[in-house]
């Protein structure tokens, strides 16, 4: 039941799991800038859509039952993160 917390918009927690999930988003976005990636829209646009992204997947595989371990959501959104959804 602790995906009730998440699912609320404007809860402590949910303010506090997303300004983390920016954070980190924020922190990798930088990194890789630093080491000469380019990004096609703005930084802030980035941002903000992938720590939508994360919330909501983080919600659906709560909602779901948890249907893939940690480690294989952490390496899918690894992946989404990296690659979008296509495979080279």
């Amino acid at each position: 039941m602790c995906w009730l917390i998440l699912i609320q918009p404007d809860t402590p927690f949910t303010r506090y799991f997303k300004a983390t999930l920016y954070h980190f988003v924020n922190v990798g976005l930088e990194a890789s800038i630093e080491t000469g990636a380019e990004i096609s829209v703005p930084s802030d646009v980035v941002i903000n859509f992938m720590t939508g992204a994360f919330h909501e997947t983080i919600l659906w595989w709560m909602l779901k039952g948890y249907p893939y371990t940690p480690r294989e959501m952490t390496a899918m959104a690894l992946r989404l993160s990296i690659n979008g959804p296509y495979q080279f």
